[in-house]
């Protein structure tokens, strides 16, 4: 949403600061490092099934998926954030999103900082 504003309302932006996001999040043959459908199906059918658990956090950040504390830590952040289904809904709606076309109207500095 914020490049689209960016991009629509220039006079009014000043700056991006972008983190966690993507241009486009599925496989596309000029996006090849994109999600395919199987692997968003996968991604999917374990958030139906896991979403609150501790068992996500390997699709989130899984430098500490292996941390106890984090797991637990981050299991309740899921709860807290988000019900399954708001999860799933949300999660099936960035799929649609592709925003490359509206790219080149950005004219102001911007700071990317991709998931760890």
């Amino acid at each position: 949403m914020s490049i689209l504003f960016a991009a629509t309302h220039p006079q009014r932006t000043s700056a991006l600061i972008l983190y966690g996001t993507y241009a486009r999040r599925m496989w596309a043959p000029d996006h090849p490092w994109g999600r395919t459908n199987t692997e968003m199906d996968a991604i999917l059918e374990r958030i139906d099934r896991d979403w609150g658990k501790d068992a996500l956090l390997d699709l989130s950040d899984p430098s500490i998926a292996n941390n106890d504390e984090a797991r637990r830590t981050f299991a309740r952040y899921f709860r807290l954030a988000a019900s399954p289904g708001a999860a799933l809904t949300v999660l099936r709606l960035q799929t649609q999103i592709d925003v490359r076309h509206v790219l080149p109207a950005i004219h102001v500095p911007t700071l990317h900082a991709p998931k760890r």
